[in-house]
């Protein structure tokens, strides 16, 4: 399977679920630059910013991860990936389908 795939399975599961919200509106801010590449995420601030508890930010963030729009690096914290010409083409494509 794959991201397309995998991103479109996502997006149609429980579509008005809080972490396919927030999957869904980190997505965009990741394909749009607004999270820079490379950039440290953490879940105190994730939370605080879309005020949820941790249960669905760490659901959307696994989504995330799934699709390799993050990377999760063990004591160090979870990092957004740096986008490919190859992966931006195929999240590019998911937002046309959307």
């Amino acid at each position: 399977m794959g991201i397309v795939d995998k991103v479109a399975m996502f997006t149609k599961q429980n579509n008005s679920t809080l972490a396919s919200r927030v999957f869904r509106t980190l997505k965009d801010k990741i394909v749009t630059g607004e999270l820079a590449q490379g950039s440290k995420i953490t879940e105190d601030n994730l939370a605080k910013t879309f005020s949820i508890n941790r249960e669905p930010l760490r659901e959307a963030l696994r989504q995330l991860e799934s699709v390799r729009l993050i990377n999760r690096i063990p004591h160090a914290g979870v990092r957004v990936t740096t986008l490919t010409l190859d992966l931006i083409i195929k999240t590019s494509t998911l937002c046309v389908r959307f």
